[in-house]
């Protein structure tokens, strides 16, 4: 059994970040790369699982793609297409985030 790769957040690099193209498996492995315990310690700001925006920073980003991963790792019914196409949508807002930074 292998051990998840874990990549916290001011480690994060454009090629760590799963291409457009991604599929559901590649999207699960980069969301559990997010130790989300480790990095919201303290925090009293919890995401909203059920939404993002444009000015959701990189940490909240990576919770809410972590979080929808685990909600729908835990369904027993496949991701359905508009909810893959939202965290594909929070993917790339990392990507420019860390390509603006």
């Amino acid at each position: 059994m292998s051990t998840r790769k874990i990549i916290k957040t001011t480690d994060l690099t454009l090629t760590d970040i799963p291409l457009p193209d991604a599929d559901w498996h590649k999207i699960s492995l980069f969301a559990i790369s997010f130790d989300i315990q480790a990095e919201m310690e303290g925090s009293n700001v919890f995401p909203d699982i059920r939404s993002f925006s444009d000015s959701s920073s990189i940490l909240e980003l990576r919770a809410y793609i972590y979080l929808q991963q685990r909600w729908w790792n835990n369904r027993s019914v496949p991701i359905d297409e508009k909810s893959l196409q939202e965290l594909k949508k929070a993917i790339e807002l990392i990507r420019v985030k860390i390509e603006t930074n």
